[in-house]
This record gives C-alpha cells, sequence and structure tokens, in this order.
C-alpha cells in the first residue's frame, strides 16, 4: 500500500517485516497521484519498529499497483464480481461512470418489500454478459482500491454501463460520469425500470451509511429527481460553498457525487472541508 502523510505530501511504501527488511521509502509526489478518498490506518507500529520518533498519525493509503501503466484494452471471459465490477484473467474492472448496489444490500420493491437489489443487479449483469463473449474493456484510471477503471462492451459491441442505466440496475455517477449516463438514467426513472419501481439508498450513500457502522437514516429512501440524486437530506442544486456547509459528512457526499465537489478540496487531500472535519 501507498500512503501519504496527512497534510504532509511526503508518501512511504510499509515493508515486510524482518531484521533484514528494507526502510520505509520515500516516493516523488508523481507517483502519488491517486484519488484522495481513501481508507485511513494507523502506522505508528511501522514507523516505531524503523526508529522513527514519531506521534500517532493519520495516513491515506492506495494499493501499489495503482501506479502502473494502463493497458491500452483488455478482452476475455468475464467474472461478475458485483453489479459494477468484474474480473478477467485475474484483473478487477470496475466500470467507469456508474455506481451499482453493493453485494450486501437490501432495497424495497414496488410493493414495499425488502429486496437483494445488490445480488440481484450482479445476477442480471451476468445473464447479461453471457449472451455475448468475449467482453472488450477500455481503461481510463486506477481506482483506490488498485481495481482498473474502464468502459466495456459486449462482442456484439453494446456498452454494458449503457445497459445497466437503460435496465435500471445501476446510478449515473456524475462525479466520474459527467453526466454521460443522465438520459438513460431518467427513461428508466421514468419508466420504473429495476432500482426505480421501488425505494432505494444510493450506492455511495449506503457505503456511507456503513463505513462508520451506522445505523441507515430513518428518512425515506430513494432517489427523488435526478437533481436531489438522493433522499439523505443532501443535494448538489444550489452549488454550495465551504462557509454554507454545516458538517464534514456533508462536505464528504458533496465531494463524492456533485460535479462541483472537488471545489471544496482545494488541497486536493480527499478531504473537503478541512475545517468541518
Amino acid at each position: 500500500f501507498i500512503c501519504i502523510r496527512r497534510p504532509a505530501r511526503t508518501c512511504v511504501l510499509p515493508v515486510p517485516r524482518g531484521p533484514d527488511a528494507p526502510s520505509l521509502t520515500n516516493l516523488t509526489t508523481e507517483q502519488t497521484m491517486a484519488p484522495r478518498t481513501s481508507c485511513r490506518i494507523r502506522l505508528r507500529r511501522e514507523l516505531q519498529r524503523q526508529g522513527r520518533r514519531v506521534n500517532t498519525l493519520r495516513y491515506d493509503c492506495w494499493p501499489t499497483n495503482w501506479t502502473e501503466p494502463l493497458p491500452g484494452h483488455m478482452e476475455g471471459r468475464a467474472s461478475v464480481i458485483d453489479g459494477d465490477t468484474v474480473e478477467i484473467a485475474g484483473q478487477r474492472i470496475r466500470f467507469n461512470g456508474i455506481d451499482a448496489p453493493e453485494s450486501r444490500q437490501h432495497c424495497d420493491d414496488a410493493k414495499g418489500f425488502d429486496y437483494p437489489c445488490g445480488r440481484r443487479a450482479a445476477q442480471a449483469l451476468d445473464k447479461f454478459l453471457a449472451a455475448s463473449r468475449p467482453l472488450h474493456c477500455s481503461f481510463v484510471d486506477r481506482d483506490r482500491y488498485g481495481r482498473l477503471v474502464g468502459n466495456c462492451d459486449r462482442a456484439d459491441g453494446r456498452s454494458v454501463q449503457r445497459w445497466l442505466l437503460e435496465e435500471g440496475l445501476a446510478l449515473d455517477w456524475p462525479l466520474y460520469s459527467h453526466g454521460a449516463y443522465a438520459g438513460q438514467q431518467a427513461k428508466a426513472e421514468a419508466a420504473k425500470l429495476g432500482l426505480w419501481a421501488g425505494t432505494f439508498q444510493a450506492p455511495w450513500v449506503w457505503r456511507l451509511a456503513h463505513a462508520d457502522n451506522r445505523p441507515l437514516s430513518n428518512q425515506p429512501l430513494g432517489l427523488i429527481t435526478r437533481h436531489h440524486v438522493a433522499q439523505s437530506g443532501y443535494s448538489c442544486e444550489p452549488r454550495r460553498t465551504c462557509s454554507q456547509i454545516s458538517s464534514c459528512d456533508e462536505a464528504s457526499w458533496y465531494l463524492a457525487n456533485c460535479s462541483w465537489g472537488r471545489k471544496l478540496d482545494r488541497d486536493k487531500d480527499g478531504i473537503a472541508c478541512e475545517s468541518q472535519c
């Protein structure tokens, strides 16, 4: 894992334990251009083992393989991991610009009954991919977990991302798609397909609610309009500045979900409106 100490920009690479283990290796700023939303771990013991005098520091970490150059494209038989992630030849691939329910996520159907929407999306994706193999993917980035992020098409040329949005099995993620799939999402919403037939939490809101083992909000679930991305109490409109934001959670939501959210993270360390956090 590559770790960066906040707020400094000096990066270190944790190394194997043992008498022959090398010291922590400094990395250049260019090698740390990963997304700044990240897991946070404490490296105090590792640093002390290296003989460094440090206080307990917070570090942001990413898998090291994100620094490897992106492959031009990949083709092969894809195994479905979840509704927006597949694996080809041992390489995890995250679909670009969309977000599907998590594997453990449940939603409510049109009659208000609970169902495993995350597993349902993954099962539908598996059937869709099986109808026309192999899968072709081209890549735009790596995410903080080291997965390739790309655009994928079946052998017959159909876009996987567009199909997932058309069927209401995933959501357009404006922060990364810049609204590329807003049209497909609007049609699925109007036709009440997939997730839109009932109520649900946007996957990014669901992850935020479960990241700290917090209970889900008692507020109604679901997406009410394309502008009010989720009934989380937050909306991307109107645009806000840090002085108008009242909590760290609110700032983090805007950073993850709104096209202007990156403006709240001036030092680009993944923490929006740090005075609130």
